[in-house]
């Protein structure tokens, strides 16, 4: 596969890229964005005796399933990062990837809410600004290979002068998940005993979406900002971490 030039691009190129490509890799996504799946049927196939055994297993599958989710949405970004940029990606790649930085994003990301949190209890603002300079750090944690505080801080670096951009971007895929969810009230109406499989499916395209969009609008910050063309710069454009998707 041809590696992609990486240029700068406008809102709505952004918005119409993440489209096409979560539209050509549509059976990626929902195998990336649906891996928790498998542990939902299989819960419905339990039976707790005792109301102890009925909170404990509730709290494991919790767990489980906040994990399996987490890793999808690794694995997510980096696929869709790597074929953005014209990489080869399989489904073992994703997953691969999606395992070894899950608990590292988890960390990050539970850090970072935790201080939009303390914004908000304090004078609103800080939490609005704290939340839109944390938007990145999924890809940071995933392409860059760095954690905690020095991903929210990588983060905020590349959104600076750049809050309103991604403010906006958010503002898109919130319509999108509205207009997806009045769909999917639509077609389950249609066929009510798809209605659960129809409300999964579409909730996994539209966060595959969202991933999307947040990724590619971190490469379009590190060309304007760095310089960064595509995979094969990489090295160049920030040369103490890893290759975009490596």
């Amino acid at each position: 596969m041809r590696h992609r030039v990486v240029e700068p691009l406008g809102f709505a190129e952004i918005l119409e890229e993440a489209l096409g490509l979560t539209r050509r890799h549509l059976g990626l996504v929902l195998a990336l964005d649906l891996s928790f799946v498998p542990l939902f049927l299989v819960s419905n196939f339990l039976n707790p005796t005792n109301p102890n055994e009925a909170v404990t297993l509730a709290v494991a599958l919790g767990l489980l399933g906040l994990a399996l989710q987490t890793v999808g949405a690794t694995a997510t970004t980096y696929a869709m990062g790597g074929v953005y940029l014209g990489e080869d990606v399989t489904l073992g790649d994703a997953f691969g990837r999606g395992i070894s930085r899950a608990l590292p994003l988890f960390v990050t990301q539970l850090l970072g809410g935790l201080l939009a949190l303390v914004g908000f209890l304090l004078f609103i603002l800080p939490g609005v600004y704290l939340s839109l300079a944390f938007l990145l750090v999924s890809p940071v944690v995933v392409v860059e290979s760095v954690a905690g505080s020095k991903a929210l801080s990588r983060s905020r670096v590349l959104m600076r002068g750049h809050l309103f951009r991604g403010a906006a971007l958010l503002a898109v895929s919130m319509v999108v998940f509205l207009l997806a969810g009045t769909a999917g009230i639509f077609l389950s109406s249609l066929a009510p005993p798809l209605a659960e499989v129809i409300e999964v499916a579409l909730n996994a395209i539209v966060a595959g979406y969202f991933t999307t969009v947040v990724t590619i609008f971190y490469f379009d910050l590190r060309c304007r900002k760095e310089g960064y063309s595509g995979a094969v710069a990489a090295a160049d454009a920030v040369p103490s971490r890893p290759d975009p998707i490596g």
